[in-house]
């Protein structure tokens, strides 16, 4: 949800498509670039600190711990800035709180997501974890999609400071409750220093196939949500409420395809379904290119 919510509505809060900005175009775009590189790079630093620490939680668990707080408050932060105006406040705000919470947000997912391989080592049953866990995400995908009715009538206070109490809410169950397999049990598996596993990783062929394709795939899939409230609002004329109707379409054919691609992904395998996935996504993508040019 949270990650949702930044990629189409951060922009709109400091650079809104009906009124004056609150930061530089250019700074904004510059300071979200940053901030997505921040992100990456604590992605590697953290996944190779929760691979080398054993504590009494485990080694995913002090991150989900300690981090979650801070997580949700640094989300918080970054829609509220200090002046509702273009003001030199807004710029070293953005430039100081933004990577912070791409930083907190590298140090949530990664350990969360490490968990899988502890929950079952059968492939079919990661497969409908996966599955499920999508489903999940779903349902916060569809509270996204009213966010814009919501802003309207709530204000960026409430909903932000509702999504952020969400976020402490739904990690609780994981934080609270979930048992990592004990220390002594992975005592024997290798160490690796950060380097040494980046460089590993980056000689096999098929993960750097990997890294290219699902970097591009996910450079498309947040530039056209990222583009949504601007295309509601400056090319059709609407209100922000009618972005919700724009995403309540793309959210169920999401969830048809959710059970479509699982059934498929059982009958011919996962590779090539991600194949037929990445080529039919290509050509969706390039037919933008047609609006405005066909007449209809």
């Amino acid at each position: 949800l949270s990650d949702l919510l930044i990629m189409q509505w951060l922009l709109v809060r400091y650079l809104p498509p009906d009124r004056p900005h609150l930061v530089p175009a250019g700074l904004m775009g510059a300071v979200l670039l940053g901030s997505r590189v921040v992100e990456g790079l604590s992605f590697g630093f953290v996944g190779n600190w929760s691979d080398q620490i054993r504590t009494r939680w485990g080694r995913r668990m002090p991150f989900l711990r300690l981090t979650i707080v801070p997580f949700a408050l640094l989300f918080f932060l970054m829609f509220n800035p200090p002046v509702d105006h273009e003001h030199w406040l807004n710029t070293l705000y953005v430039i100081v709180v933004v990577p912070l919470y791409f930083a907190s947000y590298g140090a949530i997912v990664v350990p969360y997501l490490a968990l899988l391989p502890e929950l079952t080592t059968n492939l079919r049953e990661r497969v409908n974890l996966i599955t499920w866990q999508s489903i999940f995400v779903l349902v916060g995908t569809f509270m996204f999609a009213a966010t814009g009715m919501l802003l309207t009538r709530l204000g960026w206070t409430l909903v932000m400071g509702g999504a952020g109490a969400m976020s402490v809410l739904f990690f609780l169950p994981v934080c609270l409750f979930f048992q990592e397999t004990s220390p002594a049990a992975n005592a024997a598996e290798e160490r690796l220093s950060l380097w040494a596993s980046v460089w590993l990783a980056l000689k096999n062929p098929p993960f750097r196939y990997a890294l290219v394709s699902m970097g591009v795939f996910w450079f498309a899939l947040n530039g056209l949500t990222a583009l949504v409230p601007y295309w509601v609002v400056v090319v059709l004329g609407r209100s922000q409420d009618d972005v919700a109707k724009i995403m309540v379409l793309y959210l169920l054919v999401s969830l048809v395809a959710y059970f479509v691609v699982n059934r498929l992904a059982t009958r011919v395998g996962k590779y090539a379904v991600l194949c037929g996935s990445y080529i039919v996504g290509a050509l969706v993508l390039a037919s933008f290119c047609l609006v405005g040019v066909l007449p209809i």
